[in-house]
Order: structure tokens, then sequence, then C-alpha cells
């Protein structure tokens, strides 16, 4: 064997032993399928051959360009499985090119938070750099010439096949068998993995001129939203001055209600769409495609990143306003004083029916916060609080619940504005929360990890200038909220619907079914005047557990150990069939 080809041989194995190490541990980490890391490993081959080739044709005489060149290839590509392992570990998700430069125009936003972290990163990020840039100084196959057409035919074949290959199969709206890869990741139209049909075309129904007006409706989203850190909820802080007073005007709330997930895209569409993110049919209805056939006006304002699992995908038709803070660059994407200027330039109520979506991210950690909202101290969290957040860490509760304040008070801005426009002389009005948020409880904080009640007890209030009169009012889910609000205004509820009505007349709530991308699945079921969950965490081996929810809301005494009942047979039969569980 030529020194030229023994070299190349030995530059490339080096790199595909690396990308291996790093697959082998994020595919066994966070269960991707294991022909990703096949995948990953020729896409990684015939990146470096090519780009080899392209620095030996381009830079025939210069060495230090192409160390440059494959140093700043390797820094890029060690910095994507980083942000990768990241999104995998708090999202359970691959990151694309879009959503890292959308998030690049937030960078000094994020850094604000945590000012100790720029000059970290620029420092770790440079002393690679410079341990990159020396090791391929020290590369000999540098100082040979281009590989030969003869001696590398197989490589320059193999390298162009799989180039081929990925242009022709791979679809970023839908990346079938490249899903989680992160090279190919990075052109997905979104971050996320669920893809969908398109929404079918709404034919307006024709409204007849004696048929009354039906009130407004306003749907508003808190991000994160944990209800039992809602003073209204029986929080012993006083976090929800001005949600609280709506119950001196009639509000009601739900007892307990819970997301059917731990993270926004799920939420979101089970709160629109009374159905779980990965079992809606190809011609499902959100809630305003519903409405905009009835002849309602619809508005969908909010903040964040809208295209995160396709979301902006998911509600197309039937939006006559759109107005999203990732598409505009006069406010920060994540804070929601941008509602509020939309807000202020909604026209007055003429009389017509309009269906609001108000999505807030003030109560999320990444939100941007404010400091006269700063109500609760200390809150401003140090170096080891990032890196090693202690269960009952009085700076993490703190700086919580002032975003809930700040939410609390956005939303209390908002109706103000919505009351002097006139939107609010016939209305109902939904708050809830898409997701919790864990703060150590069971040993993790964050949210999209497991499904306990930090994570998926959330609030749900009703609020109308009529009676709403929940029937159901002890337990209900996100999946409620759309069948409620289409009964409460008198229009049919889609039959794909998974939610009830808790204007109904039901005894009981029925049987409800949550999971979680990592693995976590839970039954809740009502029954006597109690409320069981049970939890099954698909690791190995298969844990199981099993809380009465109503007697220990924080999930402390875990009856499976010691209650072996016909219900928990049940449960576990009625979780494994709805989600085609194997034993």
């Amino acid at each position: 064997m030529s020194s030229g080809k023994s070299n190349l041989i030995s530059f490339l194995n080096i790199h595909l032993i690396f990308a291996c190490v790093i697959m082998v541990f994020v595919t066994y980490r966070y269960a991707l399928p294991y022909d990703i890391i096949f995948l990953h490993v020729i896409i990684i081959f015939s990146l470096y051959f090519n780009t080899h080739i392209f620095s030996q044709i381009v830079f025939i005489k210069i060495p230090i360009a192409k160390r440059i060149l494959f140093t700043t290839l390797s820094f890029v590509l060690i910095c994507v499985y980083i942000f990768d392992s990241l999104a995998l570990h708090y999202w359970n998700s691959t990151i694309s090119l879009s959503f890292i430069l959308l998030y690049l125009t937030e960078l000094a936003d994020i850094l604000d938070k945590v000012t100790f972290v720029f000059p970290l990163i620029i420092t770790i990020a440079l002393l690679m750099y410079l341990f990159l840039f020396r090791f391929y100084s020290r590369q000999a196959v540098f100082n040979e010439g281009v590989p030969t057409w003869k001696t590398f035919k197989s490589y320059y074949l193999f390298s162009i096949t799989v180039a081929v290959v990925v242009f022709i199969s791979f679809d970023s709206r839908n990346p079938d068998m490249w899903e989680g890869e992160f090279i190919t990741g990075l052109a997905q139209h979104s971050t996320g993995t669920h893809h969908f049909f398109e929404p079918r075309k709404i034919s307006p129904i024709e409204k007849l001129v004696s048929e009354k007006v039906r009130p407004n409706i306003i749907i508003m989203h808190l991000d994160a939203m944990r209800a039992d850190h809602m003073s209204i909820y029986g929080y012993e802080r006083k976090t929800t001055p001005y949600i609280d007073s709506l119950f001196d005007h009639g509000a009601e709330k739900i007892l307990t209600a819970t997301s059917i997930c731990s993270e926004s895209i799920c939420g979101m569409v089970s709160a629109l769409g009374s159905n779980f993110i990965d079992k809606l049919p190809n011609d499902f209805e959100l809630i305003h495609h519903r409405l905009k056939a009835h002849g309602y006006r619809n508005h969908i304002i909010g903040t964040g990143n809208f295209s995160w699992g396709s979301f902006d995908k998911i509600i197309e038709g039937g939006i006559d306003q759109f107005s999203r803070s990732d598409q505009q660059s006069t406010f920060a994407m994540h804070d929601d004083f941008y509602i509020i200027n939309e807000l202020n330039k909604l026209p007055n109520s003429v009389g017509l029916e309009n269906f609001f979506f108000l999505r807030f991210l003030s109560s999320h950690p990444m939100s941007k916060h404010f400091n006269r909202y700063k109500k609760f101290q200390p809150s401003v969290k140090g170096v080891l609080s990032y890196i090693f957040p202690e269960k009952g860490d009085q700076v993490i509760v703190n700086d919580y619940d002032n975003n809930i304040y700040q939410a609390d008070d956005l939303a209390q801005r908002s109706l103000n504005i919505l009351k002097e426009k006139g939107y609010l002389e016939n209305y109902i009005l939904v708050i809830y929360g898409d997701h919790g948020h864990a703060l150590g409880e069971h040993g993790y904080f964050g949210h999209l990890v497991g499904l306990y009640q930090e994570e998926i007890n959330v609030p749900m209030i009703f609020v109308s200038n009529k009676s709403v009169n929940l029937k159901l009012s002890q337990y209900a889910t996100l999946l409620d909220i759309a069948p409620t609000v289409l009964d409460f205004v008198d229009i049919n509820i889609p039959e794909h619907f998974k939610g009830v009505s808790l204007l109904s007349n039901l005894a009981e709530h029925p049987m409800t079914f949550h999971s979680s991308r990592s693995g976590v699945y839970a039954v809740i079921y009502e029954t006597q005047n109690k409320l069981f969950k049970y939890i099954v965490t698909r690791t190995s081996p298969q844990k199981v557990e099993l809380y009465e929810l109503k007697n220990d809301p924080q999930e402390l005494h875990d009856l499976s150990l010691t209650l072996k009942t016909p219900l928990q047979v049940l449960l576990q039969k009625e979780l494994f069939e709805y989600f085609n569980l194997k034993q």
C-alpha cells in the first residue's frame, strides 16, 4: 500500500471512529434508530473525503489554508454534536440550520440571563479550535498530491453515490430514514420530529342574517405554567393577583387539569385540536378551522419559534391575522410585549365574531424577563446554580415564580386592551398552560423528561361575561378545551376530537392517556372521587408507578409497590393497548 493511500486512510479513519463513538453514545442515550449510526458514518466519510479533494485541488501549495479549512469543518461538526446532544436532552429533537440562525438573533437576550457564560464559551471554543488546528498541522496527508482516480476509484464512487442518494432521498419536510441524523438534520424544514399533511381547505357555512352573534373566543396560552405555583390554585405566594381577581367575576377552574404531554408542540395542538399530535387524521381540523367555517375571524398572535415541530404548518388555514414574533425584528423573539404591541393595533370591535389565540412565553425560562417583575428575591442564578441545580434551591424557585408574576401582568394588559376595544362585551376566555416545569421534585429540572405532575399539572380557567357552568370541574385535560369552547358557542364538535365538553352531564371524566417523547407513558383514571395515575417508563428494566393524585398530588407514595389490585391490571392493559406497547 502506497504511503499516500495509507496516510489518507488513517486520516479518514480517525474521523470515522470519532463520529461512530459520538453516534453510538447519542443513539443509545436518546433511543435513536441504530441505522442512524451507519448513515451518519457514511456521510462523514463522504464529507471529509470530498473536502480533502477540494483542499488539495484549490490550495495546492498553501498548506495552512488546508489546515484552516479542515479545522473549521471539524470545529463546526463538533459544535453540531454539542448542540444536538443538548437539544436531544432538553427537547428530544435534533436541530436545524434555520433554528441556529433564528436563535443567533436572540443571542444577546439569552446571554443577558447568564452573563458569565459568554467569556467562558469563547474561551472554550478558542481552545478547541487551536487544538484542532495543531492536530491538522501534524497530518502528512496535507503535503501529498490530489488522490488519483486509479488508486482511489472506489473512494470516489462511494462518496459520489452517498451524495446523490442523500440529495435524492432527503425531504426537508419529512426526512424519513434520515430523521435524527445530525448533518442532514441541519437541512430540515424545522426542528422537531412531527410532520403532517396540510389541513383541508375550509368552506364557510352560509350564515342566516337572523342568526345571533356568537361570543368572541380568547384562548390564552401560558407556556410552562404550573398550576401549583399559581396563587389561585392554593400556592402560598401571590404570584397571580390578576388571574385571582377574575374569580370575583365568575371565573371557573378545573381543580386538577393536565396536559397530555410535557412539551409545547403537543400541548398547543391538543388544546387547539383535541387530539394527540401523532394521532391527527389526514383531514384534521383545529378549533379555528371549524370556527372559520362558521364565520369567525381568526387572530393568532404570539411569541417564540412557531416553526418548532412545524407548528406553523399544522395551524395553516383560516387565519386572518398571524402575528408571530419570530418573523419580525422590532421585538426580541421571546418578548411578550410584542403581543401587547400587536393587540394595540387592532381596530375596535364591530360586532363580528372573533377568535384569538395568544401565545405567551413569560412563564417559560427562555422568555425575555424584566427586572420590574423580580418580586421574589434572591432570583439571580450563579454559575453553580446552572451547573449543579439542587432540589429546593430557593433562587431557582424565586426565579420561576417571578416568571409567573410577569405572565400574570401580561395577561392583564392584554385583556385590558381587548376590553377597551370592545371584544369583551360578549366573550369566553380560556387560560391554560401547555405543560409545567420541574424544579427538582423528582430529581431533575425542566420539562419533556417525564410525566410527573410538576411537568403536566397545568391551569385551566374559564371566564365569560355569562355563566360558563362547568359540569366536569374536578378533572380535565387540554384535549377538553376545544370541545368545551365549541359547545359553549353552540357549534358542532368534530368527530375526531378526543376530548369531551366539560359542559356535558357525564358523571366522571373518561380515562385519559399521556405520553412523552422520552419514552414515558401514563393513564389517568377518575373513579369514586379518586384520581389514579399509572406511569410506565420504557427503560430496561421497565419501571411502573401508581399514584392517587387527590390525596398525593406530589406523587410521593408509589402504590404499585404495595397495592396489587385489578385496577392496576386494568390501567396497564388500557395504557398498553392505547399506545400499542409490547409487554
